[in-house]
C-alpha cells in the first residue's frame, strides 16, 4: 500500500508537470507568438545620428548592469556586423516543488545607424522535481511543457489552471522587463556624450 502512495504521488507530480500533449491557450494568452512559439521582436529607432558601433558597444555594457557575468551569456559577439546574442535565464519555477527552476532564453541585438532590433524566443524551461524520494529533470520548451493539465476534479482544474495563467503572466513579465531595460538604455545612448 505505501508503495502504490509513492507511485500515486510520483504520477500525480507528473501529470501536474507536464499534462497533456496538446498546445494549450496558456502561452497565447499570456505571451507574443509566433508559429506556436514565444517570439519577442521589435524595430526600435533612436537618433539618427547613433552609429551602428556604438549601439552595439551601449549593448555590451548593458549586458554587464543585467547579467551577473556577460561573457558567459554571450553565445555571439559580432562586432563587424554589430550582433550579439545572448543565452539567459530567469529563475522562475511553476510551484514549490520544483529545484533549480530556470525559463532559458536567446536574446538577439542587432544594431544599424539609428536603429537596433532585439528579438527574445526559444524558452525552456529546466528544472527537477524530488517528491518521496523520486527525482526527475526537466529540460523543453516552454510550449511543449505548458500545456493544459489533466486533473479530473473541475474545481482543482480550474485552481490550476489560474494558477499557471498567473506563473505565465510574472514570466511575461520578466521578460518584458529585461526588454525594457535593454530599450531604455540603447534609447538614452546618445545622452551625456559631453560630461
Amino acid at each position: 500500500m505505501k508503495m502504490f502512495n509513492y507511485i500515486g504521488l510520483a504520477g500525480f507530480a507528473l501529470l501536474m508537470v507536464q499534462g497533456l500533449a496538446a498546445q494549450s491557450s496558456f502561452v497565447k494568452d499570456n505571451f507574443p507568438v509566433s508559429e506556436e512559439k514565444i517570439f519577442y521582436q521589435e524595430v526600435i529607432s533612436v537618433d539618427s545620428t547613433v552609429s551602428a558601433d556604438k549601439l552595439y558597444l551601449e549593448t555590451k555594457k548593458w549586458l554587464t548592469k543585467v547579467f551577473e557575468s556577460s561573457e558567459k551569456v554571450i553565445e555571439l559577439d559580432d562586432h563587424q556586423s554589430s550582433t550579439i546574442v545572448i543565452k539567459g535565464f530567469v529563475e522562475k519555477g511553476h510551484n514549490g516543488f520544483v529545484k533549480n527552476p530556470k525559463n532559458w532564453f536567446t536574446l538577439t541585438v542587432e544594431c544599424k545607424q539609428g536603429r537596433f532590433r532585439y528579438t527574445l524566443t526559444d524558452i525552456l524551461y529546466e528544472f527537477s522535481v524530488t517528491l518521496e524520494g523520486y527525482s526527475n529533470e526537466y529540460h523543453e520548451p516552454f510550449e511543449k511543457w505548458m500545456v493544459q493539465p489533466e486533473v479530473n476534479s473541475k474545481r482543482k482544474r480550474e485552481k490550476t489552471e489560474a494558477y499557471l495563467n498567473q506563473y505565465c503572466k510574472e514570466l511575461n513579465n520578466e521578460l518584458e522587463q529585461i526588454i525594457k531595460s535593454l530599450i531604455s538604455t540603447l534609447s538614452d545612448s546618445n545622452e551625456n556624450e559631453d560630461w
